[in-house]
């Protein structure tokens, strides 16, 4: 595979990034 990152890897990430993102607009929504 010419691919260096992984699908499990890319889902990983993005799960991470939208989790980052919905903790943010949590804390914006809260203040």
């Amino acid at each position: 595979m010419k691919y260096r990152i992984t699908p499990w890897l890319a889902a990983a990430l993005m799960l991470f990034s939208m989790q980052t993102l919905a903790a943010s607009l949590s804390d914006i929504q809260v203040l």
